[in-house]
């Protein structure tokens, strides 16, 4: 049992390892994209603004991110031997590993707490009065 398990775990690295090569490819195809834009066209690309009204589904399973960060930096992949943060390259992926839904950032940021939401499924928006 305990081998299926480090089998398991060295197939879910290297899909993570993956999924990692493939939002960088994404992340700089946008960029990209932003770039040409600006430079064929002469306009600054800016963010489109809207505010909206959210909250999770009683069910999200959060973590509080001093609690997950502990874990990333200090624990050890049973499969690797090597830290949870040498095998993820960011928390938010080795939370989402573990099943959280998103991770609670109290005491952290401008505003002093923020939430990061990990699964979108769980969001529920509040109706926008029109």
């Amino acid at each position: 049992m305990k081998e299926q398990n480090s089998d398991y775990f060295r197939w879910w690295d290297e899909v993570v390892k993956e999924q990692n090569r493939i939002d960088e490819k994404k992340t700089d195809i946008t960029r990209m994209s932003y770039a040409d834009y600006e430079k064929n066209t002469g306009e600054k690309v800016t963010a489109w603004s809207h505010t909206e009204t959210l909250t999770l589904d009683k069910s999200a399973k959060i973590v509080d991110y001093d609690v997950i960060e502990v874990k990333w930096w200090t624990e050890v992949n049973p499969a690797t031997g090597k830290t949870w943060q040498e095998t993820y390259k960011d928390l938010g992926s080795f939370a989402a590993a573990l099943g959280y839904d998103a991770i609670n950032a109290s005491g952290h940021g401008a505003s002093g707490s923020y939430t990061v939401i990990l699964n979108r499924t769980k969001v529920i928006f509040k109706r926008s009065k029109r």
